[in-house]
């Protein structure tokens, strides 16, 4: 790798690679239904750890569990409501919107946050952020930044996270708002996504400062915001928070394996009867998986209906038997 090809690599290639061949993998199983409730899970684990590490809520809140629900419920819907409003490209309307919903004390009547009018400090880092004033500069760079420099979607997760860490737009709520436009970022692009959680603290506490420390270095010389001006050390935090997303993916696929993979051939002089049964099969899961994943799938032509889930054969044969005119053999997949 050439010199100039390393500095314009922010997260390691291989790296990426690796993700995406993972990814591939998971996707091709046709699997869609059971990887969005995993990812789904995933979040809500996000929401919580994000929650109870906020700082806003540790420090003015501590051993208020009302204030911790209220925080989590805040987050969620903030989350909710960017993944039903990004469209692919981050935007600094959405933000506020997002900062809004987070932290509803800072939102206006129009429901969006505006953006601090006092300085703000990061204590546990001895970090003072941008002043007030500069604040929409520093976002429309940052918006500039990624609009122009082609990001990959890892890329462009882990710089937002960072940059809107750094540049603490609002009065509260900076970090749960940057945690939530990155996994809206890698959700949606098909990514799982990520959180700092209890033991990650100190690592990421000792990364972020060091980022910081790299970015300021980078801008102190004068340059402009570019892939070719991004420190070490901010490709540090970078790869830090990839190496997370390969995990999750890990952890979704070692979930897949371990879901029962039936198949079973249906023998019925009644089509309805088909139908019929794998919307029981459905009825059953909804009632009794909560929120584990599951999938089914009829298909007509061949006379199958394929079973992915937490559910015993002893489960199926006596749904299935209490369908009228329908015979039916049950196999597992992985004696096929």
């Amino acid at each position: 790798m050439t010199r100039k090809q390393d500095r314009y690599n922010i997260i390691n290639p291989e790296l990426v690679q690796e993700i995406d061949d993972l990814r591939g993998s998971i996707e091709s199983r046709g699997l869609e239904k059971c990887i969005s409730q995993i990812y789904t899970n995933i979040r809500d684990m996000t929401a919580e750890e994000t929650s109870e590490l906020d700082e806003d809520n540790i420090r003015n809140h501590l051993g208020d569990s009302t204030r911790l629900k209220s925080t989590l419920h805040n987050f969620k819907c903030g989350m909710q409501y960017a993944l039903d409003h990004f469209e692919g490209d981050f935007r600094l309307d959405l933000l506020q919107d997002v900062a809004g919903k987070v932290e509803p004390s800072q939102s206006t009547i129009h429901g969006y946050a505006e953006y601090r009018q006092l300085s703000a400090t990061l204590s546990n880092l001895d970090y003072i952020a941008p002043s007030p004033s500069s604040i929409p500069s520093e976002l429309n760079k940052l918006y500039k930044f990624i609009q122009e420099s082609g990001f990959h979607p890892l890329e462009e997760a882990s710089i937002l996270y960072f940059h809107l860490a750094r540049i603490q737009p609002f009065r509260e709520g900076n970090k749960r708002t940057a945690t939530i436009m990155m996994d809206t970022t890698l959700n949606y692009h098909g990514y799982p996504a990520v959180s700092i959680n209890p033991n990650d603290k100190d690592s990421f506490l000792s990364l972020f400062r060091s980022a910081i420390n790299g970015y300021r270095q980078s801008m102190s010389q004068g340059e402009r915001l570019s892939r070719y001006t991004v420190s070490n050390e901010e490709k540090s935090l970078f790869n830090w928070f990839t190496n997370k997303v390969l995990h999750k993916l890990t952890l979704t696929e070692h979930n897949l394996n371990n879901l029962d993979n039936w198949v079973i051939e249906l023998d019925t002089k009644y089509p309805g009867a088909e139908f019929t049964a794998e919307k029981a099969m459905r009825g059953h899961f909804r009632k009794h998986n909560g929120d584990h994943p599951y999938q089914t799938n009829l298909d007509r032509r061949k006379h199958q209906l394929r079973i992915n889930g937490n559910i015993t054969y002893a489960t199926i044969k006596k749904i299935l038997s209490d369908i009228k005119g329908l015979k039916f053999t049950i196999y597992d997949k992985r004696d096929l």
